[in-house]
């Protein structure tokens, strides 16, 4: 049985796929398997995972980002899985430093460290993700499910699998994507966190990421109700109020949808308990916010050009 489980999601990611494998396939640490869940790519990047050697490779037909990493994980055999989203790649001594870590913390069920920005032909730019101090040990999950923390993405993410058996799976009809979204919550309900600060893999930024690419009104009401589908989930089955004020795409969405129908006056409400929501000190982050929250209440095409162009601001696009 291998102490690690590499997970890699692919969906259309035939450009950068085979980069991210090669990643993988060169680690100094060897004792892991990889598994690989192509969900319905139509761009051949299947077809190119099938020529592939030593990896175990699972086709499902659309279903989503959960369902993909459902299918790795309730078959991975290591002790650890380690999450690779297609469009990223790790340092060759990613595993290795992982694994040391590990064993000098077996108190902690999960970990992450931060990676650096790439552009869409591999190519180094400034910046790091997240852009602020990774949060450690053990978290409160509410305030994640807020997005008060700074935490890694998919790529920077690992958790023991009897966590996992613990956890999922992932409820499959909330998250076709963010899937990362409720492990993040449900570890911090769950384990402690380690934090490495070296930045053992790199996120690729071109234009197609969950967080950098251009935000249209589209994805600000996704991004909403995918907040009150995953409140509704916790509120059945853990209890608590999980509450949406302080939740900032859940705000912003709220007040593009009630200034669209021309509710003002509850879209100004809406922002003001978001104000509420806020700690005694707010940082440059929260003070963004609230910039792009303002102006969604007196413009709504504005805040969203402004909201995006900040976005992409921020990872220096």
């Amino acid at each position: 049985m291998p102490r690690v489980s590499v997970i890699v999601t692919n969906r259309n990611y035939g450009a950068y796929v085979l980069e991210a494998l090669d990643s993988v396939a060169t680690q100094a640490y060897r004792d892991f398997e990889c598994w690989v869940v192509d969900d319905g790519s139509v761009d051949g990047s299947y077809e190119a995972l099938c020529r592939l050697s030593g990896i175990e490779l699972l086709q499902l037909e659309g279903r989503g980002q959960g369902a993909a990493l459902n299918a790795a994980c309730s078959r991975a055999q290591g002790e650890w899985l380690f999450l690779l989203d297609a469009d990223d790649r790790w340092r060759a001594d990613k595993l290795a430093r992982c694994v040391e870590f590990i064993d000098r913390h077996p108190e902690c069920g999960a970990l992450q460290h931060p990676l650096r920005l790439i552009d869409d032909q591999g190519r180094p730019r400034r910046g790091r993700f997240p852009l602020g101090p990774i949060s450690r040990g053990k978290l409160d999950p509410e305030r994640v499910f807020r997005g008060v923390y700074y935490l890694a993405p998919t790529s920077g993410w690992a958790i023991r699998r009897d966590l996992w058996e613990r956890i999922g799976p992932i409820p499959e009809e909330i998250f076709p994507l963010r899937a990362d979204y409720y492990l993040q919550v449900q570890v911090a309900a769950a384990t402690e966190v380690g934090v490495i600060e070296e930045e053992l893999g790199f996120y690729r930024v071109h234009g197609r990421n969950g967080y950098t690419a251009r935000i249209s009104s589209d994805r600000l009401l996704f991004d909403m109700e995918l907040a009150e589908r995953f409140r509704d989930y916790l509120v059945a089955r853990q209890g608590g109020s999980w509450s949406l004020d302080g939740h900032f795409p859940h705000a912003w969405g709220s007040v593009y949808r009630l200034r669209m129908k021309g509710q003002a006056g509850r879209a100004l409400v809406r922002f003001w308990r978001f104000v509420r929501s806020m700690g005694p000190h707010p940082g440059r982050r929260d003070w963004a916010r609230l910039g792009i929250l303002l102006l969604t209440v007196l413009h709504p095409g504005l805040g969203i050009r402004f909201g995006s162009w900040m976005t992409r601001r921020m990872f220096r696009l």
